[in-house]
Formats: C-alpha cells, structure tokens, sequence
C-alpha cells in the first residue's frame, strides 16, 4: 500500500527545506536547460527511495552531475512524447491517448535506467508494462494522484498568468520530490533487473577449461 502522507510530507523534514525547495524553485522559473538541474536533484532523490537508503533532501552539490542526469530524464520523457506529438498532429485525441500512456509508462521506465544505468532500458516496453502490472493498484493509484496534483499546477498558470507561473514553479518543484519518494518506493518493490542488463550490452564470455595434456 503506498504511503502517501510520507511522501507529501517528506520535502518538509529537512531542517533547511525552505531554503533547498526555494533553490529548486527558481532553477525552475529558469529557461529549460536550467531546468535540467531540478530535474537532476529530483532524480537524486528518485535514485535513494529506489534503493531503498535513507531519504532526506540532499545538498545542492555536484552541479555537473545534476545537469547530465537532469538532462537524460529530460530525454527520456521526451523520447516517449515524440509518438503523441506525431499521433497529436494527425488527430488530437489520438494525440491524447498516446499522451496519457507515455506519462503512465515514464515512471516505470525511469526506474528501468535507474537500475541498471543503461539508456536503453528505459525504451523495453515490455518489461516496463509487465513490472507495472506487478506494481498492481499501487502504481496506478500514485499515477492518478500525481497526475491530479500536475493538473491543478497547470490550471494555477491558467488562472493567474505571470505570478501563476512563478507559485507553480515552486510548488512544481516540490511535486517532482513527491513523485520521487512516492514511485521510487512503488517501484522498489520489483525485481533488479537481470545482470546483463545491468551492464548494457557487455555479455559475459565463457571460458572454456584446458584440457590437460597427457605425459
């Protein structure tokens, strides 16, 4: 059962939270290459829950880091969004639909890369739609909360254009951190993934024993 009063609460149990989510907070008003950093510190705390350490919120350190790990999420969701866009372009509620099952898949898929730091895994729709399918109604109930939750942010830009935007880039940035807690602990329950992989597409060879030869 997912827990989901932990993890709206968890951004508030840092002792210097306001000062960390305030951080995120502009980087997200910023441009979207700048957007790359919050997207990245997310991603860190995605990582944790999905290995089941301690979460708290980290520092803002590793800049480096936080920009190319904030970037391959960013390309991830925007791999599995290209189709909708296509599909959009022919006929919107195609579009939609594409649309709907691409965020439906993407939490799963990140934690397909998470685990085995392969690019590739993240694209293995099979695999990914049969660990949602073991994730059972957890998953698909922590989809539709988070969902909910993006779609008030977006009618709050709606409703008040410049300071709208501003107030959901904060409260957006603090949404991202829920949805690391919540689907990292959701999708820390499946099984690593094989150890093949984990490591690409390196495959092991097989030695095959000297004979000994005969005096």
């Amino acid at each position: 059962m997912i827990d989901l009063e932990n993890a709206l609460k968890f951004p508030t149990t840092d002792k210097e939270w306001k000062r960390k989510i305030l951080i995120g907070g502009v980087l997200n008003i910023a441009p979207i290459i700048i957007n790359f950093f919050p997207i990245g510190y997310a991603y860190r705390i995605f990582q944790k829950a999905l290995k089941r350490q301690q979460i708290a919120l980290v520092e803002w350190d590793n800049w480096g880091d936080l920009f190319i790990q904030g970037l391959i999420v960013f390309l991830i969701g925007l791999l599995y969004n290209i189709a909708s866009l296509i599909l959009f372009a022919i006929h919107p509620i195609l579009g939609i639909l594409a649309f709907i099952a691409a965020a439906l898949l993407f939490p799963m898929a990140l934690a397909q890369y998470a685990m085995s730091g392969n690019f590739s895994q993240a694209f293995q729709i099979g695999d990914i739609w049969g660990r949602i399918r073991k994730a059972g109604t957890d998953y698909f109930v922590g989809w539709l909360v988070m969902a909910g939750i993006f779609l008030i942010l977006w009618m709050i830009i709606a409703a008040i254009p410049i300071l709208g935007w501003i107030i959901s880039a904060i409260l957006g940035f603090y949404t991202c951190l829920v949805f690391a807690v919540l689907f990292g602990e959701i999708c820390s329950r499946q099984e690593p993934l094989p150890e093949d992989s984990r490591k690409g597409s390196t495959k092991r060879s097989r030695s095959t024993p000297r004979r000994r030869s005969k005096s």
